[in-house]
């Protein structure tokens, strides 16, 4: 295992791989849906659309499926497409498996739904790995091990990207490739392949989620301030190549350049700000409290070192947090904690570099930050193992009609799932399922593949 402490990207991407699926589950929601199963649609079928899963969907539902919009007979993901179409050569192994295409749609989304998982946590793992290499040109060995830890486990990477595929955890995983690119460009490193890396996995981030958008424009602002434009022309150039497909597809399915997004802002801005950031039920420092040391961190960046990247990273995070502010409905429907703040994660845990060199100074302040890492690390890991156990999002009222729950303090979403405890459907699953391997009962095995379908 000595090899592993040298190569500490490699043990941190393989021991947040393995901490991910401990929960034996995929942690995921309607919204992802589309994601999971587009994959299949395509290598199986030679389709972006979803008519062999829409019934079954609605079915299970009871309702309309609210993931799909239907033009000309057919059905497309409401959400952005990019994600799935990144994850194809992942999933090319699917169109090898002889005969699956014959499988009843049934046990293709509970195959879908299992791969979901794992993709899901091997790009958060990935995330992590690289979030290491860029905090290390940045800060020391031990201090850059300790931020990926943070960003790994102290965070919504834990109990949001690393559980299902929402659009967060591909797009993470692209604006830390994108600062690592600007980072190795800048320092004169890399050539041509971080020319290309930096604007492309940028463009790409905001085809995931478009909020992203906002990334790319604070990278092109602190750019174009600095001078540096041919960066300015790579992140330009490919957002315009990419944007162009995306905006493509999206008025030949939708009808308009935003997509399935209707574009609902105007909420009170003061009103989603206060509570993104302390709210019960979504607040930032609530759900990640260690996070209350990037205001020393700030202060404590060195002049010569407040370069570019950590420029970008205020300017992004500043933005993402306003503009979804200003949404209507901040809070994210059904999920735990800030959901819609994850992409936002890369961006603050480099910016407390300094911070975490600075504790091994102060000893009242390193206990402050260990004390709060154990609670933001206990938070993350309820919503892992017993989200949504506690149902308190749609019990006693639904939150949409009742936003006033999500101030309630005494019945907030991490109470009410560490009450209920931990989901074990994933434990009772893998122990029939061993049970009758080893007893090789073809009754058992034929009873747990009816329970799953």
């Amino acid at each position: 295992m000595r090899w592993l402490s040298r190569r500490p990207s490699l043990a941190l991407f393989l021991g947040a791989f393995l901490v991910y699926n401990l929960n034996l589950r995929p942690v995921s929601s309607g919204d992802t849906a589309p994601a999971a199963l587009l994959p299949l649609a395509v290598w199986l079928e030679g389709k972006i659309t979803f008519e062999r899963y829409a019934p079954l969907m609605e079915k299970r539902l009871g309702k309309r499926a609210w993931f799909f919009v239907e033009k000309g007979g057919r059905r497309y993901s409401y959400y952005p497409i990019a994600q799935p179409l990144l994850l194809l050569p992942l999933n090319s192994p699917l169109a090898l498996v002889r005969g699956l295409g014959a499988w009843p749609v049934e046990r293709l989304v509970m195959l879908a739904r299992s791969l979901e998982k794992l993709e899901a946590s091997l790009l958060a793992a990935l995330a992590v790995a690289l979030l290491y290499r860029l905090a290390r040109r940045y800060t020391g060995r031990r201090e850059a091990v300790w931020l990926s830890l943070l960003f790994a486990f102290a965070t919504s990477t834990w109990s949001i990207s690393s559980q299902a595929l929402w659009q967060h955890g591909m797009g993470q995983l692209l604006i830390i490739a994108s600062l690592l690119c600007l980072d190795l460009c800048l320092a004169g490193e890399g050539g041509f392949r971080t020319w290309v890396g930096a604007g492309l996995c940028a463009a790409l981030s905001a085809a995931v989620r478009p909020t992203n958008a906002l990334f790319v424009a604070a990278c092109c602002l602190v750019l174009m301030v600095g001078q540096r434009w041919k960066l300015v022309a790579s992140y330009v150039g490919f957002s315009a190549l990419v944007g162009g497909a995306v905006a493509a597809y999206n008025l030949t399915v939708f009808e308009r350049l935003s997509g399935g997004y209707p574009g609902t802002l105007g909420g009170n801005v003061l009103a989603g700000l206060a509570g993104l950031l302390f709210s019960p039920a979504r607040g930032l420092l609530v759900y990640s409290p260690v996070l209350i040391f990037l205001l020393p961190a700030v202060w404590l960046w060195p002049h010569g070192r407040w370069g570019s990247v950590p420029r970008i990273c205020v300017l992004f995070a500043a933005a993402h947090l306003l503009v979804h502010a200003a949404w209507r409905n901040w809070w994210g429907g059904d999920c735990f904690g800030p959901r819609l703040l994850t992409e936002m994660m890369p961006a603050l845990v480099l910016l407390m570099a300094p911070a975490v060199a600075w504790l091994e100074r102060n000893r009242s302040a390193r206990t402050a930050f260990l004390a709060l890492t154990v609670i933001s690390v206990f938070v993350q890991a309820v919503g892992a193992f017993c989200y949504p156990t506690g149902q308190w999002y749609a019990r006693p009222r639904l939150v949409d009609a009742s936003p006033d729950r999500l101030w309630d303090w005494r019945d907030n979403p991490v109470r009410r799932d560490l009450s209920a405890g931990v989901d074990r459907r994933g434990y009772a699953g893998l122990a029939e399922l061993v049970s009758a391997k080893w007893g090789g009962r073809r009754s058992d095995l034929e009873r747990i593949r009816l329970r799953r379908e």
